[in-house]
């Protein structure tokens, strides 16, 4: 007999935003367990064990660590990609002060004018397109050019190494977050449980933290897994806890 799944994201996907809610709600132990006395210890210990238990023996033990790796290669070059193609649109506007119009062109040309906002709301893809961009259209007299009006070439020559080091290591994240071992009937109705579960305690501890939107944010499982493949959820105060669809889910 078949079981759907309730949960529309792969099974690594699952155990790693069911640890990092359960470390968050441990974090904020004695607040959740004034208001909700059911996440009091053992709950969360127990809950943890279990689904490390069913990590080992459905999906295997080093699967949701691979993505969690992954997603933390991907994170180390995004947040110095950022501050420096920061750095590097601010220089440039000081340096063409005296001509606007060659620097909303140069902005254009390099990518900035289509992708920079993903890249201030933390989008991935958005990131690697303008990096990707900035990479392709930066000729030698271009680059020349903005050197001779002040920028610093090395500031220009790390934000080039980004664009192929932030592709590949997306790819190893795309590669370990789409890591779907064929589910039996017994491993669907044990992590329809685990979804059930954590889907509980977020929507308890989202209670506990109504009026602490930062707080509550650790608790919003679509919010977290959107941070986990590297995208940019817009849901505000009222977004719910539902996975969005997977790719080839």
């Amino acid at each position: 007999m078949s079981i759907t799944p309730k949960f529309h994201c792969s099974p690594s996907e699952l155990v790693t935003v069911t640890e990092l809610v359960i470390g968050s709600a441990q974090d904020n132990k004695t607040k959740i367990v004034e208001k909700r006395p059911k996440i009091a210890d053992p709950y969360l210990p127990n809950l943890l064990t279990r689904v490390i238990a069913d990590k080992q023996k459905y999906i295997g033990m080093d699967s949701a660590k691979n993505l969690r790796s992954a997603t933390a290669g991907v994170m180390s070059i995004m947040i110095p990609a950022k501050n420096d193609l920061s750095e590097f649109k601010t220089d440039l506007k000081v340096d063409f002060k005296e001509n606007k119009a060659r620097n909303d062109e140069i902005l254009n040309m390099l990518g900035f004018k289509k992708y920079y906002t993903s890249v201030t709301r933390n989008n991935q893809q958005g990131t690697i397109d303008l990096l990707a961009q900035f990479k392709l259209n930066l000729t030698a007299d271009l680059e020349a050019e903005i050197i001779d009006k002040g920028m610093s070439p090395g500031l220009i020559t790390r934000i080039k190494g980004y664009a192929d080091s932030l592709d590949s290591s997306n790819l190893t994240q795309e590669a370990a977050k789409n890591h779907r071992p064929e589910l039996t009937a017994e491993a669907t109705k044990e992590f329809n449980w685990v979804y059930d579960e954590i889907i509980g305690v977020c929507e308890s501890c989202q209670k506990v933290f109504k009026d602490n939107e930062a707080k509550k944010n650790l608790f919003v499982f679509s919010k977290i897994l959107s941070t986990l493949r590297g995208g940019n959820h817009g849901g505000g105060n009222n977004d719910t806890n539902q996975t969005p669809p997977a790719p080839n889910a």
